[in-house]
């Protein structure tokens, strides 16, 4: 009897573990590596805090759950430290863990295989794992091969093997990528499939992007699109590093290479679409691009002398009265469209496809130019506002600009603020009233509009 309850549990209580979510390992860090390596199996380390919220919620939520205690407590020994506490105030300075939770995919002896930040739901957290148990398997033909670049093997096909292996196993950019794009031949660098590598570039080299830009001047009606938004790419990752690092010499030569870009085609200029689709800073106007250098790296002269030369041209490009009479009217012509009887819903469909693109492409530049121009005033205005009451009233004028070219709440509410701090109270109602009817005009606005009325009753 006490046998056949036995064979009756045992597979109850098999389908319970398996059931179980991550189980955590006890033990020190040392036996912990030594599970590792007798299993041969990657480390999963859970860096937390005990007063880390999004730790506790994953903790909750996350590794309990089953699907996640299969896939975890078969591919990896599952360890957690606390970074106060104990060994784990020696491993997250190892590691150089500052944010939490961190989790961490190691070897046995140390080696990062992968790692993420913060809290992730179910499915970002099972792709993480399966991530790690595909570097884990890559890691040693990747640590191969780089003992071979490391000795100096520079043949283009072994660099291009080994900038796909490194990629495989999420590294990007790098020297051996400038290395082998170096390599390719004027002919190759015009291929299709070799404009992924010359976007990747994060080296910068003035010579190979003079090369480029010859090369696209040379040859623009063959095959050039692919190599041009590579190029843009590039130009985008010089221009983020040097905004980053203040590097002004190498700023103004970018900045030239910019304006020989634009020469070639004017859609590489002021082309916010391009920009927000992965195209990069560089697609934005250049003045934008040097008043974000010029506001980061304080090159105050300069910013000012630009921005009040740019605003007051986009003023005039752009008369605020113009743009808000011609938003009001575009909305009121589209809403009596899709509420009349006499076309058709086939129609009404057309309609909206084409006015939703065309928005999309006039919004978001107008939005970039806004949220550009509105950025940098409140610089300005930090620079120059002491005892100046003259660019006090300039500065509610541009206020009104840069909410004509961008009527929504994300911007409609700052400025807002801005006006009542500045005095302007009546002025920011009526800003405020006026966004509410303008958003009454479109559908899906109700969220929008109760945004605002909130505001208004502040």
């Amino acid at each position: 009897m006490k046998r056949f309850i036995l064979f009756c549990t045992l597979p109850l209580f098999c389908l319970w573990i398996h059931a179980q979510g991550i189980l955590f390992k006890e033990g020190n860090w040392k036996e912990i590596q030594e599970m590792a390596r007798q299993e041969n199996k990657p480390i999963f380390l859970d860096v937390y805090t005990s007063w880390c919220g999004p730790c506790k919620l994953m903790a909750k939520t996350i590794f309990p759950k089953a699907e996640v205690g299969d896939y975890f407590n078969t591919h990896f020994i599952n360890y957690k430290i606390d970074a106060e506490k104990g060994e784990g105030i020696e491993i997250a300075k190892k590691y150089k863990v500052n944010s939490y939770p961190t989790c961490l995919f190691l070897t046995h002896d140390g080696q990062v295989v992968s790692s993420f930040l913060g809290f992730k739901d179910i499915k970002s957290f099972m792709n993480e794992g399966r991530k790690a148990v595909k570097n884990y398997q890559i890691l040693p033909e990747l640590q191969k091969m780089e003992t071979e670049y490391n000795s100096g093997n520079r043949q283009k096909d072994f660099l291009k093997e080994f900038c796909m292996k490194r990629e495989e196993f999420g590294e990007k950019g790098g020297k051996p990528i400038y290395e082998y794009v170096q390599l390719l031949s004027d002919e190759e660098l015009l291929m299709k499939e070799n404009a992924h590598w010359i976007q990747s570039v994060d080296y910068y080299d003035c010579k190979l992007v003079e090369r480029m830009i010859n090369l696209l001047r040379n040859n623009w009606n063959t095959k050039i699109p692919p190599l041009n938004n590579a190029v843009m790419k590039m130009l985008s990752t010089f221009i983020n590093q040097t905004i980053a690092s203040n590097q002004r010499e190498v700023f103004d030569q970018l900045m030239a290479f910019k304006e020989s870009m634009n020469q070639l085609t004017t859609s590489n200029n002021d082309n916010g679409v391009s920009a927000s689709m992965g195209g990069g800073i560089a697609y934005l106007a250049t003045e934008q691009i040097k008043l974000s250098f010029y506001n980061k790296n304080r090159c105050d002269e300069d910013f000012s002398n630009l921005y009040l030369n740019y605003l007051q041209e986009k003023m005039k490009e752009y008369p605020a009265d113009s743009l808000i009479r011609h938003s009001n009217e575009e909305e009121l012509k589209y809403s009596q469209l899709m509420k009349s009887d006499t076309i058709s819903l086939e129609d009404k469909k057309d309609i909206k496809q084409g006015r939703d693109l065309m928005k999309m492409f006039n919004g978001v530049k107008f939005q970039l130019l806004s949220g550009t121009l509105y950025n940098a005033a409140m610089h300005y205005w930090k620079l120059n506002q002491p005892a100046n009451e003259k660019l006090k009233k300039d500065y509610v004028t541009w206020l009104h600009f840069f909410y004509a070219l961008n009527r929504n709440s994300d911007i409609a509410i700052p400025i807002s603020k801005n006006l009542k701090e500045l005095g302007y109270v009546t002025e920011a109602r009526n800003m405020l009233e006026d966004l509410i009817a303008f958003l009454s005009l479109q559908e899906d606005s109700e969220k929008e509009i109760e945004k605002i009325k909130m505001e208004l009753e502040r």
